[in-house]
């Protein structure tokens, strides 16, 4: 190994013992531990793959979960990679001026810490949220949605904010 070598690994040591000490080791230990019947209180004891029959087996809530984060990642993914190539093409062939707003609008759901403000003021459950207030003026609706409660809303809240998210960072 050379000087310069040497120096290299030295400057990346210290990424790759944080990353191993707070991904790989976690990850290692939680697939360990979950054989095992572990309550905190008592010592692990070795239970296999009784764990996973259950999960598998007896648990509606994981199921369900289960079904909602496949229906999610196969929403999302695709459309949101697709989203983001189309967008940053027309990005990239409109003027300087008008490329440099356009950039601007499509990253700052990236960078902003404050999307959740966003949305919960569009999809607030009173008259008061953007959206209700919009659907009750003209009529759409008599009484205001409850966006963020409804089962059948929430869903497709959620991607909607998802792919909103991912068009600066994709």
């Amino acid at each position: 190994m050379t000087k310069k070598q040497r120096t290299l690994y030295m400057m990346m040591a210290p990424y790759f013992i944080i990353f191993f000490a707070f991904t790989v080791i976690p990850v290692i230990l939680s697939v360990i531990i979950s054989f095992t019947n572990f309550n905190l209180l008592e010592f692990p004891k070795w239970v296999g793959w009784k764990n996973y029959a259950r999960l598998l087996i007896q648990d509606d809530v994981f199921l369900i979960a289960l079904k909602n984060t496949v229906f999610f990642a196969v929403i999302t993914g695709p459309i949101s990679y697709i989203a983001c190539f189309s967008l940053a093409w027309i990005i990239n062939e409109l003027p300087p001026k008008i490329r440099t707003f356009a950039t601007l609008v499509f990253y700052a759901p990236s960078l902003s810490g404050s999307a959740y403000v966003v949305w919960k003021l569009l999809f607030s459950g009173d008259a008061y949220g953007f959206i209700n207030a919009f659907l009750l003026r003209y009529r759409f609706i008599l009484e205001p949605i409850l966006w963020l409660s409804d089962p059948e809303y929430i869903m497709p809240i959620i991607i909607i904010v998802q792919l909103w998210l991912s068009l600066g960072t994709s």
